[in-house]
C-alpha cells in the first residue's frame, strides 16, 4: 500500500447533489486508512460494501470511507475532479470509482493511488492491459454483461422473435465502445439487424428517438454509460413517448422493460474482498480483474402495459428474479 497515514485524517465527504461540490472539513485521531468512493448515482448497495470490508477483518473503526452516505455522488465530470483532488490532499489510500470517465479521471488526477473500478470494458477503456496481472494502479471488478442473452430474454418478454434491435448510445463516453462491441457480436450471433444510434448531449436524444421509431425497431437497447445517466429523464420521457421498448443492462434504468444487469450487492462484496487486499499490502498486480459472479433479471410490467404490449406469458415471468 502506498500511502496508510500516520497522522490525523480528514474524515467527513459531504458531496453537493446539485453543485457537486465536496468539502473534507472535519478531522479524525483515527489511525486509519481513508478510502474515497466515486460514483455519479446513489448506490444502495453500498452498506454490502462496508459489511464485506468489515467480514475481512476492516471494521469502521480501521477504514475510513467516504462518502458515507450512499446517496452522495459526484453529479459530472468536474465534481469528480474536484473530488479526487481533495482526496489526494487528504492523502487517500483507496479510491472506488464506479463508472468508466470516473474510473479514466482517477487514472489521470490519482495515477499513483491504488484504484478499483467497475466498468463495462477496462481493456477497452485503457485502464488495463492484463486483466489477469493488471499493470497500473487500477484492478477491479467489470460490468459485463452477456448481451446476448439480453436480447434473448427481450425476445422472451416481448412474445417473439425480434427483427431488429435500436441500440442508442451517447458520444465520447468511454463506456461505450466495449459495451457496444458485444451487442454488435450478440446481434449478429442471433442473425438481428442492429440500427446504432448515437446522441451528442441531451438536446440531441429527441432526434434520435425520432430515427428508431422512424426505422420500427422492436426494442431499444440502451447503452450503459455515465452519459446515459445523465440523459435519463429526457430517454425516459422521449422512449415513452415513441411508444418503444427499452432493454438495458444496469438496473437503476427502472423505466425499462427488461434489465439484465450484474447483481450490485455482490459486486460490492467483489470490490471489498479486494479492497481488503490492497488494503493489507497486496500490490495491485497480484489482485486480477474479476468478472460478475451473478446476474439479476428484472421485467417491468408497468412499462409493458403502458406501451400496450400483450400480457407477458407467465412462464417467461418465473424465469425472473424481479417482477415490477
Amino acid at each position: 500500500m502506498s500511502r496508510l497515514r500516520g497522522g490525523a485524517l480528514l474524515a467527513a465527504a459531504v458531496l453537493a447533489l446539485a453543485a457537486g461540490s465536496c468539502d473534507l472539513s472535519a478531522t479524525s485521531s483515527a489511525d486509519v486508512p481513508l478510502v474515497g468512493l466515486l460514483r455519479v448515482i446513489p448506490d444502495d448497495d453500498q452498506p454490502a460494501f462496508v459489511e464485506e470490508l468489515r467480514a475481512q477483518g476492516w471494521s469502521r473503526r480501521d477504514v475510513e470511507i467516504v462518502p458515507d452516505d450512499p446517496n452522495a455522488v459526484a453529479a459530472d465530470a468536474g465534481a469528480a475532479r474536484r473530488q479526487l483532488r481533495e482526496w489526494l490532499r487528504a492523502d487517500v489510500d483507496l479510491i472506488v470509482a464506479s463508472s468508466t470517465p470516473y474510473a479514466v479521471l482517477a487514472a489521470e488526477i490519482a495515477p499513483d493511488v491504488p484504484t478499483l473500478f467497475l466498468v463495462n470494458d477496462p481493456v477497452a477503456a485503457g485502464l488495463v492491459r492484463d486483466r489477469s496481472r493488471p499493470d497500473g494502479n487500477m484492478t477491479g471488478v467489470t460490468f459485463r454483461t452477456p448481451a446476448d442473452r439480453t436480447i434473448d430474454l427481450a425476445s422472451q418478454v416481448l412474445g417473439g422473435g425480434l427483427d431488429r434491435v435500436g441500440y442508442l448510445a451517447p458520444v465520447g463516453d468511454p463506456a461505450v465502445a466495449g459495451h457496444r462491441a458485444r451487442v454488435r457480436a450478440a446481434a449478429q450471433d442471433l442473425e438481428v439487424d442492429l440500427l446504432e444510434v448515437d446522441f451528442d448531449g441531451r438536446e440531441a436524444v429527441p432526434a434520435a428517438v425520432d430515427e428508431l421509431r422512424a426505422a420500427e425497431v422492436d426494442v431499444v437497447y440502451l447503452a450503459s454509460a455515465n452519459a446515459t445517466v445523465q440523459a435519463m429523464d429526457v430517454l425516459e420521457a422521449e422512449l415513452e413517448a415513441a411508444g418503444l421498448p427499452v432493454v438495458a443492462n444496469a438496473d437503476y434504468l427502472d423505466f425499462a422493460l427488461l434489465v439484465l444487469a450484474p447483481d450490485g450487492e455482490e459486486v460490492r462484496r467483489q470490490l471489498a474482498r479486494q479492497a481488503a487486499r490492497l488494503l493489507a499490502g497486496a500490490d495491485v498486480s497480484s489482485v486480477p480483474v474479476e468478472d460478475p459472479r451473478r446476474f439479476v433479471t428484472i421485467v417491468n410490467r408497468e412499462a409493458a402495459a403502458a406501451l400496450g404490449l400483450s400480457p407477458i406469458d407467465p412462464a417467461v415471468l418465473r424465469k425472473m428474479d424481479v417482477v415490477r
